[in-house]
Protein backbone atom coordinates (compact mmCIF):
# COMPACT_ATOMS: atom_id res chain seq x y z
CA UNK A 1 0.00 0.00 0.00
CA UNK A 2 1.22 3.49 -0.87
CA UNK A 3 -0.07 7.05 -0.90
CA UNK A 4 0.45 10.01 -3.23
CA UNK A 5 3.88 10.77 -1.79
CA UNK A 6 5.20 7.25 -2.27
CA UNK A 7 3.72 7.22 -5.76
CA UNK A 8 5.61 10.40 -6.69
CA UNK A 9 8.76 9.04 -5.02
CA UNK A 10 8.69 5.83 -7.05
CA UNK A 11 7.15 7.10 -10.29
CA UNK A 12 8.25 10.73 -10.29
CA UNK A 13 11.30 10.09 -12.45
CA UNK A 14 9.28 8.16 -15.05
CA UNK A 15 8.00 10.53 -17.73
CA UNK A 16 4.59 10.07 -19.36
CA UNK A 17 6.30 9.04 -22.60
CA UNK A 18 7.68 5.97 -20.78
CA UNK A 19 4.72 5.14 -18.54
CA UNK A 20 1.33 6.28 -19.79
CA UNK A 21 -1.06 8.55 -17.94
CA UNK A 22 -3.21 6.68 -15.39
CA UNK A 23 -6.06 7.38 -12.93
CA UNK A 24 -3.65 8.17 -10.09
CA UNK A 25 -2.14 10.97 -12.18
CA UNK A 26 -5.64 12.30 -12.85
CA UNK A 27 -6.43 12.32 -9.14
CA UNK A 28 -3.19 14.11 -8.30
CA UNK A 29 -4.08 16.96 -10.66
CA UNK A 30 -7.61 16.97 -9.23
CA UNK A 31 -6.22 17.31 -5.70
CA UNK A 32 -3.84 20.12 -6.66
CA UNK A 33 -6.80 22.03 -8.14
CA UNK A 34 -7.83 22.96 -4.58
CA UNK A 35 -4.82 25.27 -4.33
CA UNK A 36 -4.91 29.01 -4.99
CA UNK A 37 -3.11 29.78 -8.25
CA UNK A 38 -5.06 32.93 -9.11
CA UNK A 39 -2.90 35.18 -11.28
CA UNK A 40 -0.20 32.53 -11.62
CA UNK A 41 -1.65 30.14 -14.20
CA UNK A 42 -2.50 31.98 -17.47
CA UNK A 43 -6.21 32.34 -18.19
CA UNK A 44 -6.02 31.70 -21.93
CA UNK A 45 -4.39 29.02 -24.07
CA UNK A 46 -1.81 31.13 -25.92
CA UNK A 47 0.50 31.12 -22.90
CA UNK A 48 1.27 28.42 -20.33
CA UNK A 49 3.40 27.71 -17.28
CA UNK A 50 5.03 24.44 -16.29
CA UNK A 51 4.25 22.86 -12.93
CA UNK A 52 7.86 23.44 -11.89
CA UNK A 53 7.72 27.15 -12.82
CA UNK A 54 4.37 27.49 -11.10
CA UNK A 55 5.75 26.19 -7.81
CA UNK A 56 8.59 28.72 -7.97
CA UNK A 57 6.20 31.63 -8.57
CA UNK A 58 3.78 30.30 -5.98
CA UNK A 59 6.46 30.19 -3.29
CA UNK A 60 7.78 33.65 -4.21
CA UNK A 61 4.34 35.32 -4.33
CA UNK A 62 3.97 38.15 -1.77
CA UNK A 63 0.80 36.57 -0.39
CA UNK A 64 2.33 33.09 -0.12
CA UNK A 65 1.13 32.50 3.46
CA UNK A 66 -2.44 33.34 2.47
CA UNK A 67 -2.31 31.20 -0.67
CA UNK A 68 -0.91 28.25 1.27
CA UNK A 69 -3.85 28.27 3.67
CA UNK A 70 -6.43 26.16 1.81
CA UNK A 71 -8.90 25.96 4.69
CA UNK A 72 -10.13 23.36 7.15
CA UNK A 73 -11.96 21.24 4.58
CA UNK A 74 -9.01 20.45 2.28
CA UNK A 75 -6.04 18.38 3.48
CA UNK A 76 -3.12 20.79 4.15
CA UNK A 77 -0.68 18.14 2.87
CA UNK A 78 -1.88 19.14 -0.60
CA UNK A 79 0.76 21.89 -0.43
CA UNK A 80 3.47 19.29 0.15
CA UNK A 81 2.14 17.15 -2.69
CA UNK A 82 2.36 20.11 -5.06
CA UNK A 83 5.99 20.68 -4.08
CA UNK A 84 6.84 17.01 -4.71
CA UNK A 85 5.25 16.84 -8.16
CA UNK A 86 6.86 20.15 -9.16
CA UNK A 87 10.25 18.63 -8.45
CA UNK A 88 9.56 15.46 -10.47
CA UNK A 89 10.31 14.64 -14.09
CA UNK A 90 6.84 13.17 -14.55
CA UNK A 91 4.84 16.23 -13.53
CA UNK A 92 7.31 19.13 -13.49
CA UNK A 93 7.31 19.69 -17.27
CA UNK A 94 3.52 19.55 -17.67
CA UNK A 95 2.20 22.85 -19.05
CA UNK A 96 -0.78 24.52 -17.35
CA UNK A 97 -3.15 27.15 -18.72
CA UNK A 98 -6.83 28.04 -19.05
CA UNK A 99 -7.24 29.05 -15.39
CA UNK A 100 -10.84 30.04 -14.71
CA UNK A 101 -12.14 30.86 -11.24
CA UNK A 102 -15.68 32.00 -10.54
CA UNK A 103 -17.24 32.69 -7.15
CA UNK A 104 -20.51 34.46 -6.44
CA UNK A 105 -22.67 34.54 -3.34
CA UNK A 106 -25.46 36.10 -5.38
CA UNK A 107 -25.70 33.26 -7.90
CA UNK A 108 -24.51 30.62 -5.39
CA UNK A 109 -21.62 29.69 -7.63
CA UNK A 110 -18.20 28.16 -6.87
CA UNK A 111 -16.29 26.98 -9.93
CA UNK A 112 -12.68 26.51 -10.91
CA UNK A 113 -10.97 24.83 -13.85
CA UNK A 114 -7.61 24.64 -15.55
CA UNK A 115 -6.05 22.65 -18.39
CA UNK A 116 -2.89 20.57 -18.28
CA UNK A 117 -1.14 19.68 -21.54
CA UNK A 118 0.42 16.23 -21.11
CA UNK A 119 2.26 14.67 -24.04
CA UNK A 120 -0.26 14.70 -26.93
CA UNK A 121 -3.49 15.31 -24.99
CA UNK A 122 -5.10 17.91 -22.73
CA UNK A 123 -6.46 17.17 -19.26
CA UNK A 124 -9.26 19.50 -18.17
CA UNK A 125 -9.47 19.56 -14.38
CA UNK A 126 -12.47 20.76 -12.37
CA UNK A 127 -12.12 21.68 -8.71
CA UNK A 128 -14.51 20.06 -6.25
CA UNK A 129 -16.22 21.73 -3.33
CA UNK A 130 -13.77 23.90 -1.44
CA UNK A 131 -13.84 25.59 1.97
CA UNK A 132 -16.51 28.16 1.03
CA UNK A 133 -20.04 27.95 2.39
CA UNK A 134 -21.32 29.02 -1.04
CA UNK A 135 -19.60 25.99 -2.54
CA UNK A 136 -21.39 23.66 -0.16
CA UNK A 137 -24.69 25.43 -0.80
CA UNK A 138 -24.23 24.82 -4.51
CA UNK A 139 -23.70 21.11 -3.79
CA UNK A 140 -27.03 20.97 -2.00
CA UNK A 141 -28.62 22.73 -4.96
CA UNK A 142 -27.94 19.51 -6.90
CA UNK A 143 -30.81 18.03 -4.89
CA UNK A 144 -33.26 20.26 -6.75
CA UNK A 145 -32.59 18.43 -10.02
CA UNK A 146 -31.85 21.62 -11.97
CA UNK A 147 -28.62 22.68 -13.65
CA UNK A 148 -26.40 24.43 -11.10
CA UNK A 149 -24.15 27.36 -12.00
CA UNK A 150 -20.95 25.30 -11.80
CA UNK A 151 -22.36 22.80 -14.31
CA UNK A 152 -23.11 25.65 -16.71
CA UNK A 153 -19.55 26.93 -16.23
CA UNK A 154 -18.05 23.47 -16.79
CA UNK A 155 -20.01 22.93 -19.99
CA UNK A 156 -19.02 26.37 -21.28
CA UNK A 157 -15.37 25.62 -20.45
CA UNK A 158 -15.32 22.28 -22.30
CA UNK A 159 -17.17 23.64 -25.34
CA UNK A 160 -14.82 26.62 -25.52
CA UNK A 161 -11.70 24.46 -25.27
CA UNK A 162 -12.84 22.04 -27.97
CA UNK A 163 -13.79 24.92 -30.26
CA UNK A 164 -10.34 26.51 -29.86
CA UNK A 165 -8.44 23.20 -29.98
CA UNK A 166 -10.33 21.04 -32.52
CA UNK A 167 -7.53 18.51 -33.03
CA UNK A 168 -6.49 17.87 -29.44
CA UNK A 169 -7.49 14.73 -27.54
CA UNK A 170 -9.30 15.67 -24.31
CA UNK A 171 -9.52 13.94 -20.94
CA UNK A 172 -11.59 15.45 -18.11
CA UNK A 173 -11.15 14.87 -14.37
CA UNK A 174 -12.44 16.05 -11.03
CA UNK A 175 -12.79 15.09 -7.37
CA UNK A 176 -16.03 15.53 -5.40
CA UNK A 177 -18.25 18.07 -7.19
CA UNK A 178 -15.48 18.24 -9.78
CA UNK A 179 -16.26 14.65 -10.72
CA UNK A 180 -19.91 15.54 -11.22
CA UNK A 181 -18.86 18.47 -13.42
CA UNK A 182 -16.53 16.24 -15.44
CA UNK A 183 -19.33 13.80 -16.32
CA UNK A 184 -21.92 16.52 -16.87
CA UNK A 185 -19.75 18.63 -19.19
CA UNK A 186 -18.68 15.57 -21.20
CA UNK A 187 -22.26 14.39 -21.61
CA UNK A 188 -23.62 17.80 -22.59
CA UNK A 189 -20.72 18.95 -24.78
CA UNK A 190 -21.55 20.02 -28.34
CA UNK A 191 -18.79 17.76 -29.67
CA UNK A 192 -17.70 14.63 -27.82
CA UNK A 193 -15.47 12.94 -30.41
CA UNK A 194 -12.30 14.46 -28.92
CA UNK A 195 -13.18 13.37 -25.38
CA UNK A 196 -11.45 10.05 -24.72
CA UNK A 197 -11.76 9.60 -20.94
CA UNK A 198 -13.67 11.12 -18.02
CA UNK A 199 -12.40 10.60 -14.46
CA UNK A 200 -14.87 10.91 -11.59
CA UNK A 201 -13.39 10.66 -8.11
CA UNK A 202 -16.14 10.31 -5.48
CA UNK A 203 -18.39 12.87 -7.15
CA UNK A 204 -22.12 13.07 -6.33
CA UNK A 205 -24.43 11.61 -8.95
CA UNK A 206 -27.39 12.66 -11.05
CA UNK A 207 -31.11 12.12 -11.46
CA UNK A 208 -32.31 8.91 -13.09
CA UNK A 209 -33.62 11.00 -15.97
CA UNK A 210 -30.13 12.36 -16.64
CA UNK A 211 -28.45 8.96 -16.51
CA UNK A 212 -31.02 7.45 -18.86
CA UNK A 213 -30.78 10.31 -21.36
CA UNK A 214 -29.15 9.83 -24.74
CA UNK A 215 -26.30 12.25 -24.02
CA UNK A 216 -25.29 10.49 -20.80
CA UNK A 217 -25.59 7.03 -22.38
CA UNK A 218 -23.29 8.17 -25.19
CA UNK A 219 -20.52 9.24 -22.81
CA UNK A 220 -20.96 6.34 -20.36
CA UNK A 221 -18.28 4.02 -21.87
CA UNK A 222 -15.69 6.79 -21.43
CA UNK A 223 -16.43 7.40 -17.73
CA UNK A 224 -14.10 5.93 -15.12
CA UNK A 225 -15.49 6.35 -11.61
CA UNK A 226 -13.69 5.65 -8.35
CA UNK A 227 -15.19 5.69 -4.84
CA UNK A 228 -13.65 4.97 -1.42
CA UNK A 229 -15.05 1.92 0.39
CA UNK A 230 -17.03 4.13 2.77
CA UNK A 231 -18.17 6.65 0.19
CA UNK A 232 -20.78 9.12 1.40
CA UNK A 233 -20.51 12.25 -0.77
CA UNK A 234 -20.01 10.17 -3.90
CA UNK A 235 -23.05 8.00 -3.23
CA UNK A 236 -25.55 10.86 -3.26
CA UNK A 237 -28.17 10.42 -6.00
CA UNK A 238 -27.72 7.99 -8.92
CA UNK A 239 -24.66 6.68 -10.77
CA UNK A 240 -23.48 4.65 -13.72
CA UNK A 241 -23.17 0.98 -12.69
CA UNK A 242 -19.50 0.69 -13.68
CA UNK A 243 -16.98 1.86 -11.07
CA UNK A 244 -14.12 0.77 -8.83
CA UNK A 245 -13.96 0.81 -5.03
CA UNK A 246 -10.74 2.09 -3.47
CA UNK A 247 -9.24 1.31 -0.07
CA UNK A 248 -8.58 4.19 2.33
CA UNK A 249 -6.59 4.79 5.50
CA UNK A 250 -9.39 6.96 6.94
CA UNK A 251 -12.87 6.24 8.32
CA UNK A 252 -16.38 7.28 7.27
CA UNK A 253 -16.66 10.79 5.76
CA UNK A 254 -12.90 11.35 6.03
CA UNK A 255 -12.44 8.81 3.23
CA UNK A 256 -13.66 11.52 0.87
CA UNK A 257 -10.17 13.00 1.31
CA UNK A 258 -8.28 11.65 -1.70
CA UNK A 259 -5.01 11.97 0.21
CA UNK A 260 -6.13 8.90 2.19
CA UNK A 261 -6.68 6.63 -0.82
CA UNK A 262 -4.44 3.58 -1.12
CA UNK A 263 -2.33 3.40 -4.25
CA UNK A 264 -0.46 0.73 -6.19
CA UNK A 265 2.37 1.50 -8.66
CA UNK A 266 0.04 2.63 -11.48
CA UNK A 267 -3.46 2.25 -10.02
CA UNK A 268 -5.48 2.19 -6.82
CA UNK A 269 -5.71 -0.57 -4.23
CA UNK A 270 -9.19 -1.92 -4.86
CA UNK A 271 -11.60 -3.61 -2.44
CA UNK A 272 -14.50 -5.89 -3.37
CA UNK A 273 -17.43 -4.03 -1.83
CA UNK A 274 -18.57 -0.92 -0.02
CA UNK A 275 -18.56 -0.65 3.75
CA UNK A 276 -21.92 -1.38 5.44
CA UNK A 277 -21.95 2.04 7.10
CA UNK A 278 -21.64 3.67 3.71
CA UNK A 279 -24.48 1.55 2.36
CA UNK A 280 -26.66 2.52 5.33
CA UNK A 281 -26.02 6.24 4.90
CA UNK A 282 -26.51 6.04 1.14
CA UNK A 283 -29.81 4.18 1.32
CA UNK A 284 -31.09 6.37 4.14
CA UNK A 285 -30.28 9.69 2.47
CA UNK A 286 -31.43 8.79 -1.02
CA UNK A 287 -34.69 7.18 0.16
CA UNK A 288 -35.38 10.18 2.39
CA UNK A 289 -34.52 12.63 -0.37
CA UNK A 290 -36.75 10.86 -2.91
CA UNK A 291 -39.62 10.98 -0.42
CA UNK A 292 -39.51 14.76 -0.04
CA UNK A 293 -41.43 17.09 -2.29
CA UNK A 294 -39.56 19.75 -4.27
CA UNK A 295 -40.86 22.41 -1.89
CA UNK A 296 -39.68 20.45 1.15
CA UNK A 297 -36.19 20.01 -0.30
CA UNK A 298 -35.90 23.70 -1.10
CA UNK A 299 -37.21 24.78 2.29
CA UNK A 300 -34.91 22.48 4.25
CA UNK A 301 -31.76 23.41 2.33
CA UNK A 302 -32.55 27.13 2.50
CA UNK A 303 -33.13 26.85 6.26
CA UNK A 304 -29.76 25.18 6.84
CA UNK A 305 -27.79 27.69 4.80
CA UNK A 306 -29.71 30.74 5.99
CA UNK A 307 -28.44 29.76 9.43
CA UNK A 308 -24.86 29.27 8.20
CA UNK A 309 -24.84 32.57 6.30
CA UNK A 310 -26.19 34.31 9.40
CA UNK A 311 -22.81 33.67 11.02
CA UNK A 312 -21.27 36.13 8.49
CA UNK A 313 -18.55 33.55 7.78
CA UNK A 314 -17.67 33.13 4.11
CA UNK A 315 -15.96 29.79 4.62
CA UNK A 316 -15.67 27.03 7.19
CA UNK A 317 -12.27 28.28 8.32
CA UNK A 318 -13.84 31.57 9.44
CA UNK A 319 -16.78 29.63 10.88
CA UNK A 320 -14.55 27.48 13.11
CA UNK A 321 -12.25 30.35 14.09
CA UNK A 322 -15.26 32.21 15.52
CA UNK A 323 -17.32 29.16 16.44
CA UNK A 324 -19.00 30.70 19.50
CA UNK A 325 -20.24 33.68 17.50
CA UNK A 326 -21.17 31.38 14.61
CA UNK A 327 -23.29 29.06 16.74
CA UNK A 328 -24.98 31.98 18.46
CA UNK A 329 -26.00 33.32 15.05
CA UNK A 330 -27.31 29.89 14.00
CA UNK A 331 -29.35 29.49 17.19
CA UNK A 332 -30.75 33.01 16.80
CA UNK A 333 -31.81 32.26 13.22
CA UNK A 334 -33.44 28.98 14.25
CA UNK A 335 -35.27 30.64 17.14
CA UNK A 336 -36.64 33.40 14.91
CA UNK A 337 -38.32 30.94 12.53
CA UNK A 338 -42.09 31.15 12.57
CA UNK A 339 -43.98 28.26 14.16
CA UNK A 340 -45.17 26.65 10.91
CA UNK A 341 -41.68 26.70 9.40
CA UNK A 342 -40.18 25.15 12.53
CA UNK A 343 -42.91 22.52 12.59
CA UNK A 344 -42.33 21.66 8.94
CA UNK A 345 -38.56 21.34 9.38
CA UNK A 346 -38.99 19.11 12.42
CA UNK A 347 -41.28 16.89 10.35
CA UNK A 348 -38.62 16.62 7.63
CA UNK A 349 -35.99 15.67 10.24
CA UNK A 350 -38.43 13.11 11.63
CA UNK A 351 -38.78 11.55 8.18
CA UNK A 352 -34.99 11.24 7.98
CA UNK A 353 -34.86 9.50 11.37
CA UNK A 354 -37.67 7.14 10.35
CA UNK A 355 -35.78 6.22 7.20
CA UNK A 356 -32.62 5.62 9.24
CA UNK A 357 -34.43 3.28 11.62
CA UNK A 358 -35.92 1.35 8.69
CA UNK A 359 -32.53 0.83 7.05
CA UNK A 360 -30.49 0.14 10.19
CA UNK A 361 -31.32 -3.55 10.56
CA UNK A 362 -30.67 -4.24 6.87
CA UNK A 363 -27.36 -2.40 6.99
CA UNK A 364 -26.15 -4.39 9.99
CA UNK A 365 -27.21 -7.86 8.85
CA UNK A 366 -26.98 -7.91 5.06
CA UNK A 367 -24.05 -8.26 2.70
CA UNK A 368 -23.84 -5.51 0.12
CA UNK A 369 -22.25 -6.04 -3.27
CA UNK A 370 -20.87 -3.14 -5.22
CA UNK A 371 -23.62 -3.30 -7.83
CA UNK A 372 -26.28 -2.47 -5.27
CA UNK A 373 -25.17 1.14 -5.18
CA UNK A 374 -27.07 2.32 -8.23
CA UNK A 375 -30.47 1.01 -7.19
CA UNK A 376 -32.49 3.88 -5.72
Amino acid sequence: MADFFEYVFWRGDVEFSSSEFNPVDALIFSQVSYMNFDGLIPCGYDRSITVKELFSRFKKSPDFAKRKNIGVVINPKTNDLFEKIADSNRFGKVKLCGWKNRYSEKTEEQFLAFTAFIEDFALIVFRGTDDTIVGWKEDFNLAFGEEIEAQKDALEYVNSFIEKNPNVEVKIAGHSKGGNLAIYSAAKAKKTRQISEVYNFDGPGFSKEDLESRSFKKIQPKVKSFYPECSIIGMLFNHFPEYKIVGSTEKLLMQHDAMSWKIHPTSFEEVKSFDRKSRFIEKTFNSWYMGLSADQRTQFVETIFDALFASSAKNFTEFTQNWEKSFQAILKTAWEQDFEMRKSNLKIIGQLLDEARKNLDEAMHSDYGSKDRTEH
